[in-house]
């Protein structure tokens, strides 16, 4: 059994609790709390984000620990104002064997900037994480995009309270998106996706059509991001990986002629 509690705090302000029990004929078992939100303000959702801390973004951790995805090629949004730029990665929920992707966003935008996650970014549908400023109210939602004629639609999708920093019109964001493998436009039980970057503006609260920078089909799961053929077991990497082994290749002649 899966439950939610709501515990009083003050007011509207009230702790979220997730959890799950065992049921025996009529009587309900401990309550085994999974997920504590703490203090939130359940009439007021925008209050319950935090946008007064720095995030500071980095390359830092980028094909060790974490995945990276950016436009350009290699920039850092720490030193780059214009860098579109995603750090993510995924743990494992030790009660429910279900992905749990950490995302850490930083893109240049007049209203929105946004992760997108598809199986194919120019057919189908992708779920969108948008992270924006609305009138100097920052927000992160969550919608279904139509590829093909752009449309979004908004959707609620697990996420945990998103923190959010914005200076000018850069958007920093960080957020965990809950059991991915529930996230449909992706493939391989939440494993590999097409990773979409953009950004778009707002009008009067809506989001207009994505715009989108960079596309990429990655292994969310791997820090460099290889992809693992189905068909035959070939790696298929990506440009970085393809750097890295290029350069391998030319150390070994190195020292071979050596």
């Amino acid at each position: 059994m899966n439950a939610t509690a709501m515990t009083r705090e003050t007011g509207t302000v009230n702790s979220i609790l997730l959890g799950n029990g065992i049921i025996n004929g009529s009587v309900i078992g401990t309550f085994n709390v999974v997920k504590n939100s703490g203090p939130l303000d359940i009439t007021d959702p925008a209050a319950n984000i935090n946008n007064s801390m720095v995030l500071n973004i980095t390359r830092e951790g980028c094909g060790e620990t974490n995945l990276c995805v950016e436009e350009p090629d290699n920039c850092d949004p720490l030193t780059d104002n214009m860098c579109q730029f995603m750090s993510s990665n995924v743990t494992v929920s030790t009660t429910t064997n279900a992905f749990n992707m950490t995302v850490r966003l930083s893109g240049y935008s007049m209203g929105y900037f946004a992760l997108g996650l598809a199986m194919n970014a120019s057919e189908g549908t992708s779920t969108i994480f948008a992270c924006g400023n609305d009138t100097g109210g920052v927000f992160l939602r969550t919608f279904t995009r139509d590829n093909v004629n752009e449309n979004l639609t908004s959707i609620n999708r697990s996420v945990t309270v998103p923190a959010i920093n914005l200076s000018g019109r850069s958007i920093e964001c960080e957020f965990t998106i809950l059991d991915l493998n529930n996230v449909e436009t992706r493939e391989t039980d939440g494993v590999v996706a097409v990773v979409i970057l953009g950004n778009g503006t707002l009008n009067a609260s809506m989001l207009n059509p994505l715009n989108i920078i960079h596309t990429e089909r990655v292994n969310l799961t791997s820090p460099t991001g290889t992809v693992i053929s189905a068909q035959n077991g070939a790696r298929a990497g990506r440009s970085s990986d393809a750097m890295l082994i290029l350069m391998s290749l030319v150390t070994l002649l190195a020292a071979l002629q050596g």
